[in-house]
């Protein structure tokens, strides 16, 4: 009897938990960032610890706590054992400690939705509030290039960033929203509502383009092609095909993108410019990012398997 009475409940109660998790997927890139606060992720922590606590209260309560053994879950285990190897062999344990942070809060989200969202309906629940969300955020950050639109007033600047504070942090929510955009589209039956994904995906890709982060085309490009070969129930020369095409497409993107891809410093440095301090600033900021770039290239080629550990890269 009791037993009986149990289930209801313990479903109501981890339907819940799906609910709230969704919430916080929808809220996240609608929450402003703002670089002393960070009350994005500010939000983001509190969210994911809170459903923390509500899955491990479902499982103490109605269920037995144990993770599932995937293909994927194995090799994120792996790596969060290297790393937290690392940082106890890191001589730097002041910055480690940050990166290591980041790593237990990643690695529990992974393992914890990896349980909640085990079927179809969760999933889907899910990915709708997640594009949703990221949804409104693009159609913000496209207004915010124009200064808005209609009788909507907002900020106008060149690379749009929308609520993330930096076209980088944007670009990198895009690239890993676009993807579910994708599914939904390939997945729906409807055709009124194939029409609406087509639309948020098109939102996706314009919001992607106007923030001109070559980074974030580099990353939307090799996420592309590993969707088709992971996603797409085709023949191999079909992928083939698709990936020729896009290969194909980035590059008269580059084309025609290519001041972006120069450097938009490079070239206002070739115009006159009559502010010594402005040139000198624009000069800065074009350095830093290739010694970064070059930093990062050495390191790699130094350390190519092991990397150079917790608390060494600045």
């Amino acid at each position: 009897m009791g037993k009986t009475g149990e289930i209801p409940l313990q479903n109501k109660f981890f339907q819940i938990i799906i609910f709230l998790s969704g919430i916080l997927f929808f809220l996240i890139p609608l929450v402003p960032d703002e670089k002393i606060t960070r009350w994005k992720l500010w939000f983001l922590e509190t969210g994911l610890f809170s459903i923390i606590i509500l899955w491990t209260v479902h499982k103490l309560f109605y269920d037995k706590i144990n993770l599932k053994i995937s293909q994927l879950n194995k090799p994120v285990f792996v790596w969060f054992v290297f790393v937290v190897f690392m940082y106890i062999i890191s001589k730097n344990k002041h910055v480690a400690e940050l990166e290591l942070y980041r790593v237990i809060v990643s690695s529990a989200s992974f393992f914890l939705f990896s349980e909640l969202y085990d079927n179809k309906q969760n999933r889907n629940t899910v990915i709708n509030f997640w594009v949703s969300g990221g949804f409104l955020a693009a159609i913000y950050g496209i207004m915010t290039h124009y200064g808005g639109f209609w009788i909507v007033i907002t900020p106008q600047v060149d690379r749009i960033f929308s609520t993330f504070g930096n076209p980088i942090f944007f670009a990198a929510f895009l690239v890993a929203t676009i993807p579910l955009a994708v599914f939904k589209l390939i997945q729906e039956r409807e055709p009124s509502y194939k029409v609406l994904w087509f639309f948020i995906l098109i939102s996706f890709l314009i919001a992607l383009y106007l923030t001109k982060t070559r980074a974030g085309w580099i990353a939307f490009i090799v996420s592309s092609i590993s969707f088709i070969f992971l996603s797409l129930d085709s023949k191999a020369k079909k992928k083939l095909i698709l990936i020729f095409i896009l290969v194909i497409f980035g590059f008269l993107f580059t084309l025609k993108t290519k001041n972006i891809w120069i450097g938009r410093q490079i070239i206002a440095i070739v115009e006159p410019i009559e502010d010594t301090l402005e040139m000198k600033n624009v000069l800065m900021r074009q350095q830093g990012h290739l010694v970064i770039w070059r930093d990062s290239l050495r390191m790699l080629f130094d350390k190519p398997v092991f990397g150079v550990g917790l608390g060494s890269f600045h």
